[in-house]
């Protein structure tokens, strides 16, 4: 919600300074591009602590050499997009102020189409903090800008500004504007609570690991051992899978953020921020592969397996290598072959190899049908009557 203590049309003499990453934008063009970069060319990781040595806007102006970010698919803060076509239309003058990379932000100046100039970081000066408010006072003057920001960083510019108009949801960090500051208006950073994170997680899919406890059910006579070691496997393969998942969604950025339903996906909207997501992923890895070792080898053997499959898949879909239908099928019926194969381990049971292959065969084509089916994996002209539409489209 929009909290406003003024009005646009008595500020058209003041230049309204806006910060993109976190503020305009509902994420941050550096973690962007360095999702894209990681996707398309994962062999080239390890140049990354390189620029990062030279400083941050080297890393950001090699990054940008090497990614393209469509505008149009960014998630930007509508509440304020509609504040800044106001002010437009009062006669103010715009400028975008960002500590992102100049060859990134000047394709969304154009297709954003409000401001007047821009202010980047340009390969040698990261337009941070207090750069920033240098900057920003050499070309408008000391209180000659408005500047609407979003985070610590930004407390640096706005002892130099006119006014500060803040995109947060943290109380604290808002009051500490307020107290210090002549706050024009506030405007909420975007969703809160645990939801995003549950839908994030996919914690929802937990219930395919459940193939991990298949073996045990066919244990006679079933023993104490065997259950906790069946029940381990399922959590730790529960640890691995949803690393996978945030890892399938940071590699499916672009193609989830072009469909209808799909773009409202908790990292694809920007509800969650890409730098957690780029933290929870291994973190969640880790936490699986340490808990694994309480298992017998052949289990963590399986579980490095699935786990390297999913990333591999992940990976081959988003560059278009191979028949995806076939490999998307297979990669699917090998994940679930990694975990019956691991509840057999896991639970030290008695299972068929036969049977896992073919139960694994069996989940893969239920699994693939009902995604063929679902409205992710429709287009709106795909659709029929009495079945999911875009709600744009009524």
């Amino acid at each position: 919600m929009k909290e406003i203590h003024s009005s646009i049309h008595r500020d058209r003499e003041a230049v309204l300074c806006v910060d993109l990453d976190g503020t305009l934008l509902r994420g941050d063009l550096l973690y962007e591009s360095f999702v894209r970069f990681l996707a398309c060319q994962p062999w080239n990781f390890w140049r990354i602590p390189i620029w990062l040595a030279s400083g941050k806007a080297r890393l950001k102006r090699e990054l940008s050499k090497r990614v393209t970010l469509d505008p149009a698919l960014l998630p930007y803060h509508q509440e304020l997009m509609a504040y800044l076509r106001e002010a437009r239309k009062a006669g103010r003058t715009l400028v975008l102020a960002t500590a992102s990379d100049r060859a990134l932000v000047e394709p969304i100046v154009r297709h954003v189409g409000l401001f007047d100039d821009f202010l980047a970081s340009d390969g040698e000066t990261n337009l941070a903090g207090d750069a920033k408010r240098r900057a920003l006072v050499a070309a408008y003057g000391e209180k000659g800008f408005d500047y609407a920001g979003n985070d610590h960083r930004d407390l640096k510019v706005w002892p130099s500004a006119r006014k500060a108009i803040v995109v947060s949801s943290h109380r604290r960090f808002l009051e500490q504007v307020r107290r210090s500051w002549d706050l024009d208006c506030t405007f909420s950073a975007g969703a809160d609570g645990l939801r995003p994170f549950a839908w994030g997680s996919r914690a929802s899919k937990w219930l395919q690991n459940g193939a991990a406890l298949f073996p045990v059910l066919f244990a006679f006579p079933l023993h104490r051992e065997q259950i906790v070691g069946s029940l381990l496997t399922y959590t730790v393969f529960c640890l691995c899978s949803t690393g996978l998942s945030v890892f399938d969604d940071l590699m499916d950025l672009d193609i989830d953020r072009s469909h209808w339903v799909r773009k409202t996906r908790p990292f694809a909207a920007g509800q969650l921020s890409l730098l957690h997501a780029m933290a929870l992923a291994p973190t969640l890895w880790i936490a699986g592969l340490a808990l694994s070792c309480l298992l017998p080898w052949p289990a963590v053997a399986l579980l490095a397996g699935f786990t390297a499959v999913g990333m591999g898949h992940a990976l081959m879909r988003r560059n278009g290598v191979g028949p995806l239908a076939i490999a998307g099928f297979a990669a699917v019926a090998l994940l679930y072959w990694f975990r019956l194969a691991a509840g057999v381990a896991g639970g030290e049971t008695a299972f068929p190899p036969g049977l896992a292959g073919l139960l694994a065969l069996g989940l893969a084509a239920v699994e693939t049908w009902v995604r063929a089916r679902s409205p992710e994996a429709q287009e709106p002209a795909a659709l029929v009557d009495g079945e999911a539409r875009d709600p744009g489209k009524r």
